[in-house]
Order: C-alpha cells, then structure tokens, then sequence
C-alpha cells in the first residue's frame, strides 16, 4: 500500500485562494447592510438576482448615493425588467446612465419628476441623461422672471387656495408649489418655485 504524502498549503495560498472565491450570496446581502447601509429588505431584493446585484453595483460606482440608487433599481429599474422580460444588461437604460441619472438628481440638477421622464425616454431609445435632458428641453426653470409670471397665473387662477392661505392655512402653499410643478411639468426648480409663491402670497396680505 502507497501512502500518498500529506499536501501542505502555505497559510498565504489559502487565503489568496479564499479572496478569488466568488461573494456567495448571504455575503453581499451581508456586505449591503454593514458596509452600505441598505435595510435587510432592500439587499435581500438586490442580491436575490446576481445580475441585477451586478447592474445596482456598476450604477452606484457612478451615482456615489447608495439608497437613491437602491430606489431606482428596486422601482424603475425592476419594473423594465418585468415588463420585457430583460435581463439588467440588456435593457436600454444601462448602470452607468442609471448613475448618471441619479446623480443628476441628488445634486438638484433635474427634480425627481424631471428624472423619471429621462428615464422613461432612455428606456426607449438609450443615451445619456445629459443628452436626454438637451434634446428634450428637459432642463430645470430656474429663471425668476419667467417663474414668477407662472406664479402671478397660479394664484389669480385658484381665488379659493387663496383665500384659505390668507386665512392662516399656510399648508395651502403646498397645493400652489404642486400646479406650479404641473403647469411647468415639473421644469419649475422647486426651491425657487417655493420661495417666489410664497413671497407673492404674502403680498396679497397687504
């Protein structure tokens, strides 16, 4: 009988070895809320599919913002898939113009509503948000000019919501901030807009 010698493994092969093994799934979801931050729900969505694992990863690497990304992926993004029956890579809408997208959105270049006509348009047809944005005059109405002759219209238009803001309903601002977005399609930059209706509704007082 040939007995076969022991193989030694040097401690530091093992470990490299260890470190080239694939992340198993129970790892990431790990990973997603110690070290992302993700609640235990949203990791367990995103690391069910290793492919939409992938495509959420390659986004945020670009949009740098973890739970906004997160929502695009679990809501816009999954929704693609289901409708067509895609996989992640193969969608129109690819991680990076995701990241893009969301980017463009946390810094407050686009609105949040502005963001899902971009997106519903590169689902479509591809391309980047930026380009997207051009190409459909897509971009943010920050102008005060133009805003405040929109919010001259808004409140002749709606005597009621004023009369009740007047009255000491100040939560009414809300509803003239909402046509505002409505009547610009959510171009209005919503900061501005809040500010000029409110200066202009607080002069109807005198």
């Amino acid at each position: 009988m040939t007995v076969r010698p022991l193989l030694r493994l040097a401690p530091e092969m093992i470990k490299e070895e260890q470190q080239n093994l694939p992340e198993l799934p129970w790892e990431k979801e790990l990973r997603y809320t110690t070290e992302l931050g993700l609640s235990e729900a949203d990791a367990l969505v995103l690391t069910a599919d290793p492919e939409l694992a992938q495509y959420f990863e390659a986004a945020l690497v670009v949009s740098k913002e973890t739970k906004l990304t997160a929502n695009w992926v679990m809501t816009e993004v999954m929704r693609l898939i289901k409708e067509g029956d895609h996989h992640p890579e193969h969608l129109k809408v690819t991680a990076t113009s995701l990241g893009e997208l969301v980017a463009m959105i946390s810094k407050g270049d686009i609105s949040s509503a502005i963001g899902k006509q971009v997106f519903e348009i590169m689902a479509k047809k591809g391309g980047s948000p930026a380009e997207v944005v051009d190409a459909h005059n897509l971009k943010p109405i920050g102008d005060e000019e133009s805003l405040g002759k929109t919010a001259d219209e808004i409140i002749e238009e709606n005597p009621g919501p004023l009369k009740q803001y007047l009255e000491g309903k100040e939560s009414t601002l809300q509803f003239f901030v909402g046509q505002m977005m409505r009547k610009t399609k959510g171009r209005a930059d919503p900061v501005t807009a809040r500010e000029l209706l409110k200066t202009k509704l607080e002069e109807k007082r005198s």
